[in-house]
């Protein structure tokens, strides 16, 4: 499920398991909250069973924000393990590679896949795809190795600038 599938969801709208799970096609729900401060991460995550609205599994984590790549691959292999998935090496191998090891490439990066993800059928579409590129072109200045955020940045395909835009 990518982000644009579940962005109408996020905290704070009304929420009922059985609707989303009904609209998303889908039988179990990850849901979580993310507080940073002074260098920590507090992390909460829960697995629940959306047919039934019954909690599986739940847990808190509090490290050093260094730390929240390795916090991410714990809670993915949580989750395969409640529900008897089987994660074969190379997708654990993947999981437990961190994107970049530069955090604040990492929080450029974040904002940047929000933006993308509200750019189509939006009034703010372009404004959002600029700001979006914006960010992730800092993100790959801050780390030329971070893939994930160079894979966004490229222009989408079939991409073609009108003269007045080069520069």
């Amino acid at each position: 499920m990518n982000r644009a599938s579940v962005a109408s969801y996020a905290q704070g709208s009304p929420r009922d398991l059985r609707t989303i799970s009904r609209e998303l096609g889908v039988a179990f729900l990850v849901e979580g909250a993310v507080r940073q401060a002074f260098g920590t991460v507090h992390i909460n995550a829960q697995l629940s069973d959306a047919r039934t609205g019954v909690l599986r599994w739940s847990q808190s984590y509090d490290r050093p924000l260094a730390e929240v790549f390795a916090i991410q691959s714990e809670i993915a292999q949580a989750v395969a393990a409640q529900l008897g998935a089987q994660i074969a090496p190379p997708e654990k191998a993947r999981i437990e590679t961190a994107p970049t090891s530069d955090l604040a490439a990492f929080s450029l990066y974040n904002p940047a896949k929000v933006l993308l993800t509200a750019t189509s059928f939006n009034p703010r579409g372009k404004a959002n795809f600029l700001e979006a590129a914006q960010l992730l072109g800092e993100a790959v200045a801050r780390d030329p190795k971070f893939l994930l955020a160079w894979c966004d940045h490229a222009p989408p395909v079939g991409y073609r600038p009108r003269p007045a835009q080069l520069v």
